[in-house]
C-alpha cells in the first residue's frame, strides 16, 4: 500500500480502499515513520492516532501521517490527532485550508483549479504563468515578471509535492479524491469552473 500511493509518483494509481487489518495498519505506519526518522513522541499520541485510524484506509493512514509530519509542534501533537477529520474527502480539505494559511488562498485556489480544470495537468512553466496575477508587485523588477516566481512556485510545489505527480514534466492529482475535494471548494459553481476554463484559454492563445 505505501508503495502504491506515495512512491510511484510517475503513475498515478488506481487504489482500491480496502480495510487494512491491525498488523498491516502498523506496519504501514511503521513503515512510513522509519523513512522519515520520525516517532511519535509518547505512548498516549500514539494510541490516539491509532485510534483514529482503526479503518484501515491506506490513502487516509498515510495523508493523516503527512500532516503530522509537517505540523512540527511535537508538544501539541495530540490536539492536531484530534482535529484530523474521520473521512479522506474531509482530511483533504483540511489539507487545502493549511496550505491556504501557508500561502494564501487566491493562490492556492488558483493553482489547484487550473490543475483540475486542464485537460491533463498542467506544465509547472504554464501554471507560473497562469499564476502571474498573485507575482508580488513590490517593485519596478517584480512588475516586469509575467510570471510566478519561482521561489514562490518551489515553496508552493513543494507544498503539494506528496500529492501530485510529475509525468514528463506534466503535473496533475496523484489522488482523484484530493480532485473531489478541490471541485467542492474551489469549484462547485458552474461560473467558477468557467471561468477558470477561460482564463487557460486566453492563456494558450
Amino acid at each position: 500500500a505505501y508503495d502504491a500511493l506515495m512512491v510511484r509518483r510517475d503513475k498515478p494509481e488506481v487504489v482500491q480502499v480496502t480495510g487494512l487489518g491491525e498488523k498491516e495498519i502498523k506496519k504501514l505506519v511503521h513503515d512510513y515513520l522509519k523513512e522519515i526518522r520520525k516517532n511519535f513522541p509518547n505512548e498516549d499520541d500514539e494510541k490516539a492516532f491509532y485510534d483514529k485510524v482503526k479503518l484501515g484506509n491506506p490513502l487516509y493512514i498515510l495523508v493523516a501521517l503527512e500532516e503530522l509530519r509537517v505540523f512540527g509542534e511535537f508538544y501539541k501533537l495530540a490536539d492536531r490527532i484530534k482535529q484530523l477529520p474521520h473521512n479522506v474527502p474531509d482530511l483533504f480539505d483540511q489539507v487545502l485550508k493549511r496550505i491556504e494559511d501557508d500561502f494564501s488562498e487566491p493562490l492556492v485556489r488558483d493553482c489547484m483549479a487550473f490543475i483540475a480544470c486542464g485537460r491533463q495537468g498542467m506544465t509547472a512553466e504554464e501554471l507560473q504563468g497562469l499564476l502571474f496575477a498573485h507575482a508580488p508587485q513590490q517593485d519596478a523588477m517584480a512588475a516586469q515578471l509575467d510570471k510566478l516566481p519561482d521561489m514562490i512556485w518551489a515553496r508552493l510545489y513543494r507544498a503539494f509535492r506528496s500529492y501530485l505527480f510529475d509525468r514528463s514534466g506534466v503535473i496533475d492529482f496523484f489522488h482523484g479524491q484530493l480532485k473531489e475535494a478541490v471541485g467542492k471548494r474551489y469549484l462547485k459553481k458552474e461560473v467558477d469552473r468557467n471561468a477558470i476554463h477561460k482564463i487557460i484559454a486566453d492563456y494558450f492563445e
